[in-house]
């Protein structure tokens, strides 16, 4: 009777350290802080030792708000541009207006369809979604950090907008 108790025991605290490393994954970005772009519709989670920095010359022609995050602890290095889209353009649209070099490579973003640019002899990737008259650039630095860079990717989302009223579709 005592080893039956024993090993319910076990299982029970076994189970408990399970549910403790499975809260503490889901819970990597609990402690970040928050970027939150009302305007333009946006919001980002990053570190504690990311510095944030918003619209920095020189702005890019038709881009409307930038903000960047960068650590020079993790070298995590993180841009997003958001560009005026007044035809409402998607992303390959876009692109294509633009005159933008291949690889174009069409993709899912956070659960939002995007083209993502790849080039091999870049030090960066872009990853582009057409959003009712805006088009969200995120420019992103291959590096060391990469899972940080992902991690910090992972938490984008759309929130509701003050230039347009409402989150973008």
């Amino acid at each position: 009777g005592v080893w039956y108790l024993d090993q319910k025991s076990n299982i029970k605290n076994q189970n408990e350290a399970l549910t403790q490393n499975q809260t503490q994954v889901i819970d990597k970005t609990a402690n970040w802080q928050t970027y939150r772009n009302d305007e333009y519709g946006f919001e980002v989670k990053y570190p504690k030792d990311l510095t944030i920095s918003t619209n920095i010359p020189p702005m890019p022609i038709g881009t409307v708000a930038r903000v960047h995050l960068q650590s020079s602890i993790s070298n995590a290095n993180i841009a997003i541009l958001v560009i005026n889209n007044p035809k409402k353009l998607s992303a390959r649209e876009w692109l294509v207006q633009e005159s933008a070099e291949p690889p174009l490579i069409d993709t899912q973003f956070n659960g939002y369809t995007a083209v993502k640019s790849d080039k091999s002899n870049s030090s960066s990737y872009f990853i582009y979604i057409g959003k009712a008259q805006y088009i969200y650039m995120v420019d992103v630095v291959k590096n060391q950090s990469d899972g940080v860079n992902n991690q910090i990717l992972s938490t984008f989302k759309f929130i509701p907008s003050t230039s347009s009223g409402q989150a973008p579709q």
